[in-house]
């Protein structure tokens, strides 16, 4: 069984992650000339031995490539070594023709890579990739829970993108894999992917329940259908290589009895940087100072040694629903994830039932910038705060002594003038405190909506003011950041990096949201107060109602994440 293809691009900005050759490669079949060669050693075509012989079953592994023309083919294995990459070749051999090979006996860490060089005028590389030398133990089905909003564009594109890539299988995988839209916005048509030849669609309208609303109608579809064994949550608007999927098939297929509980997470890259990791998993902790890590952030993939760093394991506690392989058996034993509606469920649903957490070298999906979306997208922060809290009261990991972390947030917005996100958390932290029947309870059909945020042209609005590029300053904890002191300047930032000590005596804030639009954020000084004040009591309020609180979301726990619940909710 082939558990993982060679693989191409057709877009420019992504080809390093996938080849390394002297001429652009972006599809199969490649021709080389005399001495033309191609190297798979990227983070599309790595293999993970770290991963595969650790997780999986997987003994002896073979490499198949489909090739006409004579080749010297080389077989790579590759360390991080004091933090430089270290290259030793396991086997070299000339080939006339299509090679299928057992790789000698392997190490149990590392990657592996395979390269080719041609030796006639015209060689040709037709495809392959690394197979196992048995059949796969595990009969695993997907089904992929795609929650949309008006986004129809971006459905009919992955929609074909992944028909296409299952026309192609030919070992099962095309018959192992659904889809299913959950239509929060009821836009799409109800034979959408009729036309399709391999994947089978299914469209679903829902009210507009955000995504723990959408993702669990998912789940409850793709769980009591009886026909999979694994739900996979995926962002409307974060595209993947369908190579993933077939990746994340293949690896469960494989997957040793001991882990049949663990979650595939794919890792976030940048859509306006495709080599740029984003977080491939994260941590959640209630600390003071820890908030939300997001792991491998910065790393380079197109850089072999990233790939190695990226490969390396670390601890971490949930998976973002942009991707993520979650076990049926988990959501039957576990529950669904809680009406949170927006923000924080895909952090409550993995730290609830602490599953193991597996990354893999090419599972991953682009998606834009996070930052910039929020900055407009305001309502966001009474979600962030709300269920900030009831993660931490629910999983226990928020103490009383660390509750002024979850508002952290609220001051920080404070601090960089975002006055009125801070009175969204804030109202947020005050319906947290009404407790899990008041929360839980809300009228979904009336979430939360995002207040007008003028926006405007860069070059308008840098009329409006001298903006400078900030300056890097102490923060004076005195003079609360310099909002007791006079204005001295105003500053441009982006929207990638806002830090609070840029904001010490500024008086107007050009935020640049990198799309040639921002907008202008102006100190003032009686709202800042305000809203210090007023974050200061909802602190001391929660930790003096710390204990009745937690004992009362703990118990909802199980009433308000229960299929009886969302049944309701969804009004089936």
């Amino acid at each position: 069984m082939i558990l993982q293809n060679l693989t191409l691009t057709q877009t420019a900005d992504k080809r390093e992650l996938y080849v390394r050759s002297e001429k652009p490669c972006s599809k199969f079949p490649l021709e080389l000339g005399m001495g033309g060669s191609v190297s798979f050693a990227t983070y599309y075509n790595f293999f993970s031995l770290s991963k595969w012989r650790k997780y999986t079953s997987v003994g002896e592994l073979r490499v198949v490539l489909k090739c006409r023309g004579a080749f010297k083919i080389a077989v790579d294995h590759h360390l991080l070594a004091g933090g430089f990459e270290k290259v030793d070749t396991l086997l070299s051999f000339e080939s006339d023709g299509d090679v299928d090979v057992v790789l000698p006996s392997l190490p149990d860490t590392g990657l592996l890579s395979v390269s080719l060089t041609s030796l006639s005028e015209c060689s040709t590389l037709f495809g392959g990739g690394f197979c196992s030398c048995g059949d796969a133990p595990n009969n695993v089905r997907i089904g992929i829970d795609v929650c949309t909003y008006r986004r129809e564009s971006a459905v009919e594109e992955k929609i074909g993108t992944l028909d296409s890539f299952l026309r192609s299988c030919d070992n099962g995988f095309a018959d192992s894999v659904e889809m299913f839209y959950i239509d929060n916005g009821r836009t799409l048509p109800e034979n959408l992917g009729s036309d399709t030849h391999s994947l089978k669609v299914h469209i679903i309208p829902s009210k507009n329940l955000g995504g723990s609303g959408g993702f669990t109608r998912g789940m409850m579809e793709i769980v009591n259908s009886g026909r999979f064994t694994h739900v996979l949550p995926n962002d409307d608007d974060a595209s993947f290589d369908p190579e993933s999927i077939y990746r994340t098939w293949s690896f469960l297929s494989f997957i040793k009895e001991e882990y049949k509980d663990a979650h595939i997470g794919g890792a976030m890259l940048m859509a306006e940087s495709p080599s740029i990791v984003h977080e491939s998993g994260a941590v959640y902790s209630g600390r003071i100072g820890k908030t939300l890590n997001a792991l491998k952030n910065g790393l380079d993939v197109s850089d072999p040694v990233d790939c190695l760093r990226f490969d390396a394991e670390e601890d971490m506690n949930y998976f973002a629903w942009w991707y993520v392989a979650v076990p049926v058996s988990y959501v039957k034993d576990l529950g669904y994830p809680l009406p949170l509606f927006i923000k924080w469920d895909d952090v409550e649903y993995s730290i609830r039932g602490s599953p193991t957490m597996i990354t893999l070298n090419g599972v991953s999906v682009w998606h834009a910038s996070i930052r910039g979306k929020h900055l407009i997208s305001n309502h966001y922060n009474y979600y962030y705060a709300r269920n900030c809290l009831i993660t931490g009261f629910t999983t226990d990991n928020l103490n009383r002594r660390n509750v002024v972390w979850a508002f952290s947030g609220a001051m920080f917005e404070v601090i960089t003038y975002g006055y009125e996100n801070a009175e969204l958390m804030f109202k947020g932290a005050e319906d947290f405190l009404k407790g899990p029947d008041f929360v839980f309870n809300l009228d979904p059909d009336k979430l939360m909506k995002p207040l007008p945020v003028k926006i405007g042209k860069l070059d308008e609005l840098r009329k409006e003011g001298n903006f400078e590029c900030p300056e890097e300053k102490k923060i004076r904890l005195l003079s609360l950041n310099g909002l007791l002191l006079p204005r001295e300047r105003d500053v441009e930032i982006t929207s990638e990096n806002v830090d609070s000590a840029s904001f010490y005596r500024v008086g107007k804030v050009l935020y640049n949201m990198g799309n040639g639009e921002g907008f202008i954020a102006e100190r003032n000084a009686g709202k800042a107060l305000r809203a210090m004040l007023r974050g200061v009591f909802l602190m001391v309020k929660t930790v003096f109602s710390f204990g009745r609180l937690r004992n009362e979301y703990k118990r909802s726990l199980e009433k308000y994440s229960s299929e009886e619940n969302w049944k309701k909710i969804f009004e089936l």
